[in-house]
């Protein structure tokens, strides 16, 4: 990953535990006043794959740190044929975190099979040695209006022009494998062109040297080695121990947790209202 800036696939689940956690984000997302954000604190099968030590170990190997706190995580859901996508673009750019180099994201294929017909995740090689890129975002709700992205950000293609490497590569996945990508690497979906959702998690890990550059202190789940970092410690929802009330006291977490991150996220470009992919 240290030359490209990306790495899989990488074989974490079985196809069964994969459709085992969809099942349970499906679940969680049909419930009132549901989030497509911090699963990993009141869904059991999140959090597991979060921990998972194949996967920690992949991130500390990449990261080169066994001091692992995982900062966020999200859901991302294309549906049936649609014409949502996510345009070129660097995690870093609104995120707060630093040193950018030191966060990654590690996405993981819940459905089955992730390809080039679904939208599969496509890299830049070597587009995370090129520091932050400028990102532009749409004058109006009409422009780009079905890029994915929470404020409509893209890379133009005249600033994709420059990088090292201008084709992009995709790689396609089966249900439980994953892909990690550098926070500072450019990299897009296309269109779900198939019959059937895809759905992949995304997990942002950091190293435990990371902090926030925003005004507000943000939380984060402790995942291994170095137990004290610049965040609030969030609770953690261990599978045989997901009680009602360990849930409920995850619920609660997530809650802060989203509104601090929410607020961080967007005031890095307070100009644009445009919200695409909003938090909820």
């Amino acid at each position: 990953m240290e030359e490209d800036g990306f790495f899989g696939p990488l074989d974490v689940l079985t196809q069964d535990e994969a459709k085992d956690a969809l099942l349970q984000v499906q679940e969680e997302l049909e419930k009132e006043k549901s989030t497509r954000f911090r699963l990993h604190l009141v869904t059991p099968a999140i959090s597991a794959i979060a921990h998972h030590p194949k996967l920690v170990s992949a991130v500390q190997e990449a990261l080169g740190s066994k001091d692992i706190w995982l900062w966020s995580s999200d859901i991302n859901i294309k549906e049936p044929q649609s014409s949502g996508y996510f345009a070129p673009h660097q995690d870093a750019t609104y995120a707060g975190l630093s040193p950018s180099k030191e966060c990654l994201t590690a996405w993981v294929a819940l459905s089955h099979p992730v390809g080039k017909l679904e939208g599969c995740l496509s890299f830049y090689p070597s587009s995370h040695k090129c520091g932050q890129l400028h990102h532009d975002t749409p004058r109006d709700k009409e422009e780009n209006s079905n890029n994915l992205l929470s404020l409509g950000q893209y890379i133009s293609m005249k600033h994709l022009g420059t990088l090292p490497n201008v084709n992009p590569v995709s790689i396609p996945l089966q249900g439980g494998q994953a892909t990690l990508h550098s926070f500072d690497c450019v990299h897009s979906s296309r269109t779900n062109q198939s019959s059937l959702p895809r759905v992949g998690l995304a997990l942002r890990y950091m190293t435990a040297n990371v902090t926030q550059t925003k005004a507000l202190r943000e939380m984060a789940t402790y995942i291994s080695g170095k137990t004290e970092s610049a965040f609030e410690r969030e609770p953690q929802l261990e599978e045989s121990k997901s009680t009602d009330q360990a849930i409920e006291l995850g619920r609660i977490a997530q809650k802060e947790a989203m509104r601090r991150e929410e607020a961080n996220y967007f005031a890095s470009n307070p100009g644009t209202r445009v919200q695409r992919s909003v938090y909820k």
